[in-house]
């Protein structure tokens, strides 16, 4: 071995050791990684200047269509998790609305001669009532009950204003 590849070598040796033994400078980038992540999702929950306003909706799930689908519609972004309940009227935010939008599932329709077509559906089918304020948004954070009608009809009574 030339004196170039023995260097190399070592270098590898030395970086798999402080991996594995979880060096200081290797600390400190996972803790700059943990707060550079922090950073984000505060700005995105936040809105930095740069993004552009949130809108939000009021919306309703479709039901079960199968005994598989569960009970509640599960959406994440960035690990950041919403849970609706179908055949419920929820307000949530347009990112979380095009993610359901977004959700496809593939499966198979059988033909009238027994044929297996393969077809596209919607996961989460919805109804979209109407635009809503972040204000109605948040008032429905950790709220243990649905939206009762007259909820609903002031949230579209203030959406047509």
């Amino acid at each position: 071995m030339d004196s170039e590849e023995q260097k190399s070598n070592m270098t590898a040796e030395t970086t798999v050791e402080s991996a594995e033994n979880g060096s200081p400078a290797q600390k400190k980038g996972k803790k700059a990684a943990v707060k550079a992540a922090e950073t984000t999702v505060e700005s995105a929950e936040n809105g930095s200047p740069a993004q552009k306003k949130r809108r939000y909706f009021l919306v309703k799930f479709s039901g079960k269509t199968n005994e598989l689908q569960p009970q509640n519609v599960y959406i994440a972004i960035n690990g950041v998790p919403l849970v609706a309940q179908r055949n419920t009227p929820v307000v949530i935010p347009e990112s979380y609305l095009e993610v359901a939008r977004h959700s496809n599932i593939q499966t198979f329709d059988i033909d009238a001669e027994g044929n297996r077509i393969p077809i596209t559906i919607a996961n989460y089918p919805f109804d979209t009532i109407c635009e809503a304020s972040e204000e109605d948004y948040k008032m429905l954070l950790g709220r243990k009950r649905p939206l009762s009608e007259g909820e609903v009809e002031a949230i579209k009574n203030r959406a047509k204003q």
